[in-house]
């Protein structure tokens, strides 16, 4: 805060809060109210009489001699350093016994709390980290460690034109780099885990500049993306996960993310300190020459680098990965034979065509198996989006070797068709994007070659269906449209000609499936309808072509939608009979014991639904508790089953709903506040699991609904 003006300082109106402890009285101060509670003390809000001008005041409440000590250091720590972003102290003395100091005051808050609204641009995010490194390489060339840098513990200044102006405060755990650290002991935790560097969560008491720069880092981090790097259940989980685990680069969460800045953050975040910016000057230059556009100086780290810090770290589960980086990198060679045998004369054909058939049946083997063994490990989305990037690009390595091989053709076909898929669920649409055009220019270069294969046109549909999913998945209706109906032109074709073609079946499920939530948000529910019923009779003709068990599965599993969907448009006796239908059908499955008890579980719920809709609420009761007892025991079996955890919570909420469709408010309206809770946290904890977050939005809106009627 700038010097006091000649005006008269107006203290702010403001309305009393309850005080349960009186304001403390400090000679030469009037105190207005409380700003915050630290770990040594409260803050004040007061006006200094003689200098007339507004100050935070910092108050012991517990004194012990450790914790004056500690009180003291900040007195000293921030007395000896004058910058321009680090909070000045005017000046301090006692209470009653108890120690305090004023600073300026900052009225902007804190960058925690001007985070909780929106994050920052990656402009106004490099502007504030630069104006906070420079302000604490200032206090490390003056022999000072802050050792608990987080937003929190910045103050902003409020300007009138809403640019941040940032403070480092907050000097308790301040240290002097050439003194022993004598107010912390060998493995004691000082410090905030989420901007803790590894070294600091070790116990280690010898810390360097290094330290501070990583919590820059941090900061940097949840000003780009509006979380820390690390943020477990409790505290001890936080530490473990800086010890051992790779922050997710902030590109991850917010794709838009300016490579360099992602680049710059995540060198602040190095595991060794050596490997972090030299000096917190050195990361402010770094960030003026992004803002600059000029070139950064900072390597990225590649994804072989981030693989090899990991498996340090991971030793059992590396080896997991090193068959296949050991298969990749035998591929690879065998390319290089390839290369190199297709330029020889023609008696060394038959062992270059040898090498190239090898090098391309195992790259579809490799494929084959990747993904399932990546799925198991730590960082598996970046991981897997990773792997598919060299496989790729050995297909075009192959496409130029032999650009007629009809095998290479389609799996390379099928491979950008997987990689589009996981990009798409991973939210990388302007990824997937990309890889639709490269898939566009291979079937119209493919279908110049081979204008009658019917294995290419059958990639052509599947490459129309996934623009329309694309589209949809980015709220382009029209778009989807338009592909959807070219893609379901050629399959009416194709099906005149093989009305048994399981190919072509799988695909037109996969286009009514798309089709169905257009129609029934356009209120189209005979339409939804008659696409449930081609879905199922689409799954018979599967199941009658290909009878195995997980045809069987994907017909019962249809059958279920479309007698969800007839309960929902309240054809209760169609639905029941269906369901009927299906409980005969389940003993005789040949499918896994556990599929067979999810899906007896999932008619469980169906036929509670029924009951309910009737409102025969014993019944719906029973059926709903026998659901929820298998659906628990499938749950302990396999607790990373995310579909499991979605029927478990639906079950939930239904008991939930049928306690109150029957009148028992004062039972309901209390589990659905704990099961909103619930879910609320499981979502904080899981942004991945979309699925419940739609069941969150519905009963959230239940319980607001609710809880507004019994006001009136």
């Amino acid at each position: 805060m700038s010097e006091p003006n000649a005006t008269l300082v107006q203290k702010p109106k403001i309305s009393p809060p309850l005080q349960v402890d009186p304001l403390p009285l400090v000679s030469g101060y009037e105190m207005i109210k409380v700003l915050g509670q630290g770990g040594m003390g409260k803050v004040y809000l007061a006006l200094h009489l003689q200098q007339n001008r507004l100050v935070a005041l910092k108050v012991v409440t517990s004194p012990s001699q450790h914790v004056e000590d500690r009180f003291q250091q900040e007195i000293l720590a921030i007395a000896s350093l004058k910058h321009h972003h680090i909070a000045q102290i005017y000046e301090n003395g006692q209470v009653e016994g108890r120690p305090y100091y004023s600073m300026e005051y900052l009225a902007g808050g804190t960058l925690s709390q001007r985070l909780k609204e929106a994050v920052l641009t990656p402009q106004q995010a490099a502007r504030v980290i630069i104006q906070l490194a420079h302000a604490m390489h200032y206090a490390h060339s003056q022999g000072i460690l802050h050792r608990d840098l987080k937003p929190g513990n910045v103050l902003l200044e409020k300007t009138n034109d809403n640019s941040i102006v940032p403070k480092i405060a907050d000097f308790g755990l301040a240290k002097r780099m050439l003194e022993d650290a004598q107010l912390t002991q060998t493995g004691d935790l000082f410090g905030s885990p989420s901007y803790m560097s590894p070294e600091q969560a070790s116990g280690i008491s010898k810390l360097t500049p290094a330290t501070d720069i990583y919590a820059l880092g941090a900061i940097l981090y949840e000003c780009l993306t509006g979380r820390p790097p690390f943020l477990g259940t409790d505290p001890m989980q936080t530490m473990l996960m800086v010890l051992s685990d790779d922050p997710l680069p902030p590109r991850q969460l917010q794709p838009q993310l300016p490579r360099d800045l992602n680049t710059i953050c995540m060198k602040c975040l190095e595991k060794l300190p050596k490997k972090r910016f030299e000096s917190a000057e050195a990361l402010a230059l770094e960030l003026e020459r992004f803002l600059s556009g000029e070139p950064i100086q900072a390597r990225p780290v590649g994804p072989v680098e981030r693989l090899v810090k990991w498996a340090r770290r991971r030793p059992w589960q590396a080896a997991a990965v090193a068959l296949t980086l050991a298969l990749m990198m035998a591929l690879a060679a065998g390319l290089a034979y390839m290369q190199h045998a297709n330029q020889q004369i023609s008696n060394a054909k038959d062992n270059a065509t040898e090498a190239y058939t090898l090098s391309r049946d195992s790259l579809i083997s490799i494929l084959k198996n990747n993904t399932e063994l990546l799925s198991t490990l730590p960082q598996a989305e970046q991981l897997t989006i990773e792997s598919y990037r060299p496989v790729i690009e050995l297909f075009r390595s192959l496409d130029k070797l032999r650009p007629d091989d009809r095998p290479t053709i389609l799996a390379r076909l099928e491979t950008l068709y997987q990689y589009f898929v996981t990009q798409v669920l991973y939210h990388r649409h302007d990824d997937a994007r990309n890889t639709l055009v490269e898939t566009t220019q291979l079937l119209q270069t493919k279908l110049v070659q081979f204008p009658q294969d019917t294995e290419l046109k059958l990639y052509q549909i599947k490459h129309l269906i996934n623009q329309g999913w694309l589209a949809r998945r980015q709220s382009k209706p029209a778009e989807a449209q338009i592909s959807e109906k070219q893609a379901q032109g050629m399959l009416e074709e194709f099906l005149k000609l093989s009305p048994n073609d399981t190919r072509f079946l799988k695909l037109s499920i996969d286009l009514l499936n798309n089709q169905i939530g257009d129609a029934i948000a356009e209120q189209k529910f005979e339409t939804a309808l008659e696409h449930y019923r081609s879905i199922v009779e689409f799954r018979k003709t599967i199941f009658q072509e290909e009878p195995d068990g997980q045809n069987a599965s994907l017909l019962m599993g249809s059958q279920k939608s479309l007698a969800t969907f007839l309960l929902a448009t309240r054809r209760f006796d169609e639905a029941e009979k269906l369901l009927l239908a299906i409980q005969t059908q389940l003993p005789r499955l040949q499918i896994p014991d556990a599929d067979k008890l999810n899906q007896q579980a999932l008619l469980n719920i169906s036929f509670g639904d029924v009951a309910r809709s009737r409102q025969a609420w014993k019944p719906a009761e029973e059926f709903y508790a026998k659901a929820s007892r298998v659906m628990q025991s499938l749950r302990t079996q396999f607790p990373l089953n995310s579909s499991f955890l979605y029927d478990d919570l639906s079950i939930q909420g239904k008991l939930i709903e049928l306690n109150l469709e029957r009148g028992n408010i004062t039972i309901g309206l209390p589990q659905l506040r704990s099961f909103v809770t619930m879910v609320d946290k499981m979502l904080e904890e899981h942004p991945e699991y979309t699925s419940i977050a739609s069941m969150q939005r519905h009963y959230r809106a239940l319980l607001q609904k609710l809880e507004s009627s019994r006001q009136q």
